[in-house]
């Protein structure tokens, strides 16, 4: 215990040291209709709602997500400081602080899982003789922190001391994945609260999930292991069930705010599958594994309650409160095209947690042709690889390589709904938070096997593993340090849209989302010839991007060039007829130029569309101006 505080007062301390910089940054994108515009979220009596009415979601209302847990934390946070940005970004690193704690914790419990307490490398029975236990005992604790979890004093068992490779491993994990710049996303990114937050609850889930697993086999290692193994209780104790209970309450809190914890059923499986399933060559038998009562704890019925009370009412609900929602719904490409696209991505998200460079908030990938593009062909045989090697480690019979085994695994479970599922961007960083727990842990335990299961704190009373031992320490800080670095200066970059959309628009030149951006962040600041300019800089790119005609025909409308506004107005309808404020636009337009007759054929459109999506608010508008064009029709005005 004293340790697991120790490691949380670490993360705590270095986490706010390192996202210091970012708490005063302010919003980007998707917070100002989420959150910063969304009336819904000004009133907390509002909350309730957030259950039952999914076009609570955003100010726009069309959006067809349903995360009501998310929306409650967005309306707490403006309750308590209103539009205040740093509350919002202590609540998305505090959940990211819990997230990095809950890495410590399921590495330390996998690797304390095994009967012998031993991953080769990771063995928690010193086998050095009574000088070296003599000299163990006057080790001082004179360390806190850091050095309290790995150099405290060695507390003497009946059978020697508990040695800290396996928590060396757990606690460079956390601490690799608390400072990586690849997650600076969801701390500086407020509207990315739903995969921080999400990813916590998912991590929780499955922590519970262990220990579940433990108790509920019978197999309890204690702190110190006794000779023969693993104590063996009966399965099923109280605590395994409280266990189970909070490990499905995570997962019902992770399916409310964001859709992708939908894997962890497939995750819970394969845990079981690598640890606890019969075979004379799988870690199950290391873990003491015993048919009647493995069987028992194990069958099939423990994942029922997870995909029948949790994941199967919530796509049955989410998709009835959002049926109404999907009038703009089109493919941003065919399932077969994102599939080969998502090769691309897949082998960029590897790139980016070993190598974390060219980070920013849009990537700029190009849809996949065909199967045989080079790059769809280097990245189908790059990923192919990485299997392969998982496959590999997963029939050694060391624990250690299994858990990275299986840790290969989740890293492309945790990707699987963003692989099948064709979305607008096709690569996020946030997306992939959940997977960057995979690198954390594999580095982790590559780390704490290099330390050697005869260092203790990094004192070792053979030279060769003083120098192993030394050089583990010293890497592991090395990649905190630097790390920590390229964190802090990613989020200078956040630090506003002009700085944050500037530095994609540099490393990702053709990227028309991110000098759509750039036009927004000048069209706020009433500069509108820079506006007009980005924005002709994104129609360059992609003439169909809809939006950005849009948003010219609203400049060209206040600059007075209402023909110019007609026609952008007309040109984003003709791509996306759905377009509300479109609608509303050229209705407006042609108001303005004495064309009645059709301006309100555009109002009723608009009116008709609005009812769809409830955005009572449009509906008044398109009603007013209505009503104005039937009292001036009453009194004879029309085309004077």
């Amino acid at each position: 215990m004293v340790i697991k505080a120790g490691v949380f007062a670490s993360l705590v301390l270095l986490s706010s040291l390192v996202y210091f910089n970012s708490l005063e940054n302010g919003y980007h994108f998707d917070d100002y209709h989420h959150i910063v515009d969304n009336p819904h979220l000004k009133d907390i009596r509002n909350i309730p709602s957030f259950f039952f009415d999914t076009t609570k979601f955003s100010k726009t209302g069309w959006q067809n997500h349903y995360r009501p847990l998310l929306l409650v934390t967005y309306a707490l946070n403006y309750y308590a400081g209103r539009l205040q940005p740093v509350g919002y970004h202590v609540v998305n690193l505090a959940f990211h602080v819990g997230s990095a704690f809950l890495v410590f914790l399921i590495v330390e419990s996998m690797l304390a899982g095994s009967k012998e307490g031993v991953a080769a490398g990771f063995s928690l029975r010193p086998k050095f003789s009574s000088p070296a236990t003599n000299l163990a005992r006057r080790l001082k604790p004179a360390a806190t922190g850091l050095a309290t979890g790995l150099g405290r004093r060695l507390k003497p068992a009946a059978t020697g001391y508990l040695l800290p490779a396996a928590c060396f491993a757990a606690l460079a994990a956390s601490l690799i994945f608390a400072v990586h710049p690849f997650n600076s996303e969801v701390v500086n990114y407020i509207t990315a609260r739903s995969s921080v937050m999400s990813g916590f609850f998912y991590l929780l889930a499955f922590y519970c999930w262990v220990k579940y697993r433990s108790q509920a086999t019978g197999v309890t290692p204690p702190p110190i292991l006794p000779p023969q193994g693993g104590e063996e209780k009966g399965g099923g104790s109280q605590s395994s069930t409280v266990y189970y209970l909070i490990s499905l309450l995570a997962f019902l809190l992770g399916m409310l705010t964001k859709e992708v914890v939908i894997t962890l059923p497939i995750v819970l499986w394969l845990y079981d599958m690598y640890f606890y399933r019969p075979s004379r060559r799988t870690q199950a038998k290391a873990c003491g594994y015993r048919p009647g009562t493995q069987a028992k704890a194990c069958g099939y019925y423990a994942y029922l309650p997870f995909v029948l009370l949790v994941a199967v009412p919530y796509i049955v609900l989410s998709g009835h409160l959002a049926e109404g929602l999907m009038y703009e719904g089109r493919l941003p490409r065919s399932y077969y095209v994102n599939l080969l696209t998502g090769t691309k991505v897949l082998t960029r998200y590897v790139q980016m947690l070993f190598v974390p460079v060219d980070l920013s908030v849009d990537h700029v990938v190009q849809n996949a042709r065909h199967f045989w593009e080079w790059e769809v062909i280097a990245s189908t045989g790059f990923l192919a690889g990485i299997l392969v090697l998982g496959l590999w480690l997963y029939r050694r019979s060391d624990a250690g390589w299994r858990i990275v085994s299986f840790f290969i695994l989740w890293f492309f479970v945790t990707l699987l709904p963003t692989t099948i599922i064709p979305l607008e961007a096709m690569l996020q960083e946030n997306r992939g938070y959940l997977s960057g727990v995979s690198f954390a842990i594999i580095v982790g335990i590559g780390l704490g096997k290099g330390m050697g299961e005869d260092v203790a704190a990094g004192f070792s009373l053979r030279p060769k593993s003083r120098v192993r031992g030394a050089i583990c320490i010293a890497v592991t800080c090395i990649l905190i340090v630097i790390f920590s670095i390229m964190t802090i200066q990613r989020n200078r970059v956040w630090k506003d849209e002009l700085t944050l959309w500037t530095d994609a628009a540099i490393k990702y030149p053709m990227s028309a989302r991110a000098h759509f951006a750039l036009g927004n962040f000048y069209k706020r600041n009433g500069d509108i010839a820079i506006a007009i300019e980005s924005y002709r800089k994104v129609l360059d790119l992609d003439p169909d991007y809809y939006e950005a005609h849009n948003n010219l025909g609203v400049l060209y409308f206040k600059e007075g060039a209402i023909d110019l506004a007609i026609e952008e107005f007309k040109r984003a309808l003709s791509i996306m007829p759905a377009h509300l404020n479109a609608r509303m636009g050229l209705g407006k337009a042609l108001m303005k130029k004495g064309e009645t007759e059709m301006a309100k054929k555009e109002f009723e459109a608009a009116v008709t569309l609005a009812r769809v999506t409830h955005q009572d608010t449009v509906i008044r508008d398109a009603m007013s101006y209505l009503k104005w064009i039937k009292e001036r029709a009453i009194f004879g005005e029309i085309n004077q």
